[in-house]
């Protein structure tokens, strides 16, 4: 040990230059480092929940979003049947335990203004 420690002392140079070239290789290098966190890494990709799960989620916004549809063999949906119906489901979903409530958009909502339904999915505004 006491080699080692007269070695040190008579290197100090060549050690803090070692020192130095190091902590500036990585300094630069953490600097390029980005730090990413792709939660979809994070499921087992082999179990056939998440199999469906990625096969459906481009549909569907993700796995915390449902969509449910009414649809009507006649005519539109704007009767008092359908409406009621909507209504239902609606109130319904307020009940089920950690829904979140202000995320809730249907017609039946009275915070609801505007709602476009096209291939892509719905836009809604309040």
């Amino acid at each position: 040990m006491e080699r080692f420690a007269e070695f040190c002392i008579r290197r100090r140079n060549l050690l803090l230059g070692i020192m130095l070239f190091i902590t500036l290789f990585f300094g630069y290098e953490v600097a390029h480092l980005k730090v990413i966190t792709i939660f979809d890494d994070l499921l087992p990709q082999g179990h056939e929940y998440i199999k469906v799960h990625n096969k459906f989620r481009s549909l569907f916004g993700g796995a915390n979003q449902i969509t449910i549809i009414v649809q009507v063999k006649k005519g539109d949906i704007f009767n008092k049947v359908t409406l009621e119906k909507i209504n239902y489901i609606t109130d319904e979903l307020y009940k089920v335990p950690a829904v979140d409530r202000f995320k809730i958009l249907s017609i039946a909502v009275r915070k609801m203004k505007n709602t476009v339904m096209d291939a892509q999915g719905s836009r809604s505004s309040r």
